[in-house]
């Protein structure tokens, strides 16, 4: 996996990803949804593609504004660990 510890530096160089994604992020994100669907032997290729196009927006840099910034400060809020 030698491509993915490049992938994240050429998208940030080219803004096609957020600033703060790492290689971890991406291995997390595109291995926890593949196993997901893998375990549940889900075959429709539909529902692969809802799921690719789901992370790939995850992944893409947000606008920034005050709007922005508040939906960001609700999900920090929300989250519960």
């Amino acid at each position: 996996m030698e491509w993915l510890a490049e992938l994240p530096e050429e998208a940030k160089a080219a803004a096609l990803i957020r600033p703060d994604v790492t290689v971890l992020d991406l291995r997390v994100v595109l291995c926890g949804v593949v196993l997901q669907l893998t375990n549940v032997a889900e075959r429709d290729s539909a529902l692969w593609r809802r799921y690719a196009r789901l992370t790939l927006q995850a992944l893409r840099p947000a606008p920034r504004g005050p709007a922005s910034s508040r939906t960001d400060e609700r999900i920090d809020n929300s989250v519960v660990m």
